[in-house]
């Protein structure tokens, strides 16, 4: 009696339930390939080199913008039609996205592939060592990261029928292969910039290529993307509410992305592996929220469909608890952070308290603002988070400056820069989503 008292009744509670127990399991044994992936990495390439990877990869992703919301706002559309049980409808959804998406893609590598090879990258990277040229780099990752940005349309599929799990499984399984890759490279070359980048791109598009297979000509072939069942029409409405959600991507990836470039350019690229091993030691926590949570998001934009309030209500309320343990967690982490980081990469890279405790501090910021950014990505209301994005990607650049330049604060101050910025989204977020759930939201907090 107590058990079901505890666990909710309700079909939907079940399948996140479900979904979360798998998320668990294949993340966290993703979480933990990525840590012994990190030094591996480190040793393989060195730290300047891996320092260089990491700023490369994060100028990379800027690209990952030029899917103009589709995937996201596919998510949402989707997730309604296969509510309805519309399958005429889904698979539209889902043809019109494909074949956007590839023609999109296709002009992107034909636009830039060219200058790629004109840009004296040496210079803008702050890389001095030429001993592999950073422009053959760029060009082979940025076609097979591009190439991804259709392939893992699959994961939104997954997302939009509330299997949030597999996109995990999809992960796991890229990290495997890297891993492995990587560590028979060590044994078998030379440290390579290019062959590093080459496997850790390449092995999404594998994982990618393989599970589209299985899904279209299996579980989802009913939806399979066909050019019969594009519809312009239906691109607009994807468009309408994914073109939001690209102006919120293309502010998430300034702030995280002009961070590692900030520090190379000004601090050196030996202090982005400082920075990105302090960031992925709390990873463990913000990943941890995102396999709870990452199954609501389509479970609200279903529930709002069917006015179930009351369970949004109970949901949101129940999440905010669990955030309230991970920022206990957090503070347990950064007490404990000098001890993990000397087991996990050992003396040889200094990581500074100071940067450790904004670090944390960020953490909790962030998990306490994910439960409410999820309802409101699963219901669309998305211009006060645009705008409120789009202001925190402006001063992000010029106070990280302020801070880690001026105020002598090195990587510490980055992170104290970001801390700032979501001050302004937890102000802000919060009464949003009372308005909404209660129904007086009204102007721009409906938008």
């Amino acid at each position: 009696m107590q058990i079901n008292k505890i666990i909710p009744k309700s079909t939907r509670t079940k399948n996140i339930l479900k979904q979360i127990g798998m998320s668990s399991i294949y993340k966290g044994l993703s979480i933990a390939i990525t840590f012994f992936l990190v030094p591996l990495s480190i040793s393989y390439l060195g730290s300047e080199k891996y320092g260089l990877w990491l700023t490369i990869f994060s100028f990379i992703g800027w690209f990952s913008f030029f899917d103009f919301g589709i995937g996201n706002g596919l998510r949402n559309k989707l997730a309604i039609a296969l509510s309805s049980k519309d399958i005429k409808l889904a698979r539209s959804y889902v043809s019109t996205a494909y074949f956007s998406m590839m023609f999109i893609v296709l002009s992107l590598i034909i636009i830039f592939i060219i200058p790629f090879y004109l840009v004296p990258w040496e210079s803008v990277f702050n890389y001095t060592n030429n001993d592999e040229p950073i422009s053959q780099l760029l060009a082979v990752v940025y076609v097979i990261f591009s190439i991804n940005l259709v392939l893992k349309l699959i994961t939104t599929v997954y997302y939009a029928d509330q299997k949030s799990s597999t996109p995990g499984l999809l992960q796991l399984l890229g990290q495997i292969i890297i891993f492995v890759s990587i560590y028979i490279a060590m044994h078998l070359s030379t440290s390579s910039l290019i062959l590093y980048g080459s496997i850790v791109v390449g092995a999404q598009s594998l994982v990618f290529i393989l599970a589209s297979f299985f899904a279209f000509f299996g579980k989802y072939s009913d939806i399979r993307p066909s050019i019969q069942s594009f519809e312009k029409k239906y691109l607009k409405d994807i468009l309408s509410l994914g073109g939001k959600f690209f102006l919120i991507q293309i502010a998430a990836i300034l702030i995280y992305s002009t961070d590692n470039f900030v520090i190379n350019y000004y601090l050196g690229a030996e202090q982005v592996t400082v920075y990105n091993i302090a960031f992925k030691y709390f990873m463990f926590v913000t990943m941890a929220m995102s396999i709870i949570l990452e199954p609501y998001w389509s479970a609200f934009t279903s529930a709002t469909a069917k006015e179930d309030h009351a369970w949004i209500n109970r949901s949101i309320k129940n999440l905010l608890k669990i955030s309230l343990v991970a920022s206990i967690i957090t503070i347990v982490m950064v007490l404990f952070a000098d001890k993990v980081y000397s087991l996990w990469i050992g003396e040889n890279i200094q990581v500074p308290f100071l940067l450790t405790v904004f670090m944390g501090v960020n953490t909790i910021i962030q998990v306490f603002l994910q439960p409410i950014i999820m309802y409101i990505n699963g219901v669309g209301k998305l211009k006060i988070q645009l705008l409120v994005g789009l202001t925190a990607a402006i001063i992000n650049i010029p106070l990280s400056i302020l801070f880690a330049v001026h105020f002598e604060l090195g990587v510490a101050g980055i992170i104290l820069a970001t801390i700032l910025t979501r001050m302004i989204g937890i102000t802000i977020y919060p009464t949003q989503v009372y308005k909404l759930i209660n129904k007086t939201a009204k102007g721009i907090w409906n938008a």
